[in-house]
């Protein structure tokens, strides 16, 4: 299987695309304002400097760039998706299946910004089951649909 890491922003953002340049200049803080609202600030949260998403986006992006020190630091992506539900500013990641997953109140205040098909393939990563002991027969068909490629 396959998990897409998935640029959010609040449902009053009216942003709907993501330029790969666009990214890069918020993530390195050279763009820090939206072109929208009077509370323009972009609210950009990451994660810790250790944190593999946030690794992981770093590697996709052109030229490896380096977080801005303007940028929010959050432990997890339940906090960035609260965040961005409660702040019109609000601009984070996190693994797309979480968004896919939300119901209710938050899923209704968040939206999923589409990228340039380049960026969006290098922020899509291969599902990796680490486990400590040999698996279930039920484990091993779950590992087995996860395996197979899409139609």
């Amino acid at each position: 299987g396959e998990e897409e890491i998935a640029f959010i922003v609040n449902v009053e953002n009216p942003l709907d695309q993501l330029s790969t340049e666009m990214l890069v200049e918020i993530y390195t803080g050279e763009q820090l304002h939206w072109d929208f609202g009077e509370q323009s600030s972009i609210g950009f949260l990451s994660y810790p400097e250790e944190d593999i998403l946030r690794a992981l986006v770093e590697t996709a992006l052109p030229g490896m760039p380096r977080l801005s020190f303007q940028a929010e630091i959050t432990a997890t992506p339940e906090l960035i998706l609260d965040t961005v539900a409660h702040n019109p500013t609000g601009f984070g990641y996190l693994p797309r299946s979480w968004v896919d997953s939300l119901e209710g109140e938050v899923r209704a205040r968040v939206k999923v910004l589409d990228l340039e098909t380049s960026l969006a393939e290098n922020l899509t990563q291969p599902v990796l089951a680490i486990i400590a002991e040999p698996p279930s027969a039920d484990v091993q068909v779950l590992l087995s649909c996860l395996q197979q490629p899409e139609d």
